[in-house]
């Protein structure tokens, strides 16, 4: 067997008790010469965070064991939109902090954040934060805080809302509401424009179709529409006059055939 030689020089045992020395010692120094030196800290009005931060989710959307199982399975189309139940999640984060001297006193902490949340598979799943906050310390330990925050898009999950089909035919849904508001204004007073001078009204509108495709260039269209206006007016006098002369409600219902030539 080959053996390696140990220099006479080398004591291991010394050089132990010297790290052990300087450990203890180091600390020790330091401290002293903080004690030196009782400068005050200069405070940095800026400062500038960098973070990332990674983290594995085995349930993105928080599914119950029924609907995991259903997933597997390839179950319920139209529900799921993602790729995997499980995902990593990429986080990094920017923050700008500011401290300017509003108070001679008192400390003033103005922050602005940016952190998006990146998934490695369910690109669906990606968010992005933005906050913005302002601090106002009234003593040292008590102080009042402003916070703004904003996400511009967050995927939750599809909902399956299975309408009744015809024919078994392909068919959807449109729902749409409309609030309008109209002034007028007019250069007569009210007793002599009753109709216009200082009247606004309100318009709600709503319209709902069901679309069925009954062949491929067949389709069918039922709606049904509800329309309400509300008038007032500025003018008190007025009042019961505008809104009797005015105000009304609609209903409207009726069907719709339209055949599609492609030449």
């Amino acid at each position: 067997m080959q053996r390696f030689k140990t220099n006479k020089y080398f004591q291991p045992h010394k050089l132990f008790l010297l790290l052990l020395a300087l450990t203890v010692l180091l600390p020790a120094g330091g401290a002293f010469g903080q004690e030196k030196k009782k400068k005050k800290k200069k405070t940095k009005y800026f400062e500038l965070r960098v973070g990332l931060a990674m983290v594995y989710d085995d349930n993105i959307l928080k599914y119950s064991e029924k609907y995991l199982n259903r997933f597997m399975n390839g179950e319920d189309e139209g529900r799921f939109h993602i790729e995997t139940y499980d995902d990593l999640i990429i986080n990094p984060s920017l923050e700008v902090i500011c401290r300017p001297k509003i108070f001679k006193k008192a400390k003033t902490r103005i922050n602005a954040s940016i952190s998006p949340k990146i998934y490695a598979v369910n690109n669906i799943k990606d968010w992005l934060y933005w906050g913005v906050g302002f601090q106002q310390y009234i003593t040292k330990s008590a102080s009042i805080k402003i916070l703004y925050s904003y996400i511009p898009d967050f995927y939750v999950r599809h909902f399956v809302w299975k309408l009744p089909k015809l024919a078994k035919r392909s068919n959807n849904l449109d729902v749409d509401f409309l609030l309008l508001n109209r002034y007028y204004s007019s250069p007569y007073s009210p007793l002599v424009d009753k109709l216009h001078a200082g009247r606004y009204d309100k318009n709600y509108r709503i319209y709902a179709t069901y679309n069925i495709t009954l062949k491929k260039y067949l389709k069918l269209s039922l709606f049904y529409n509800w329309l309400m206006r509300d008038t007032d007016t500025k003018a008190l006098i007025n009042s019961d006059y505008v809104s009797s002369e005015k105000d009304y409600h609609e209903n409207k219902i009726g069907f719709k055939l339209v055949y599609n030539l492609k030449f």
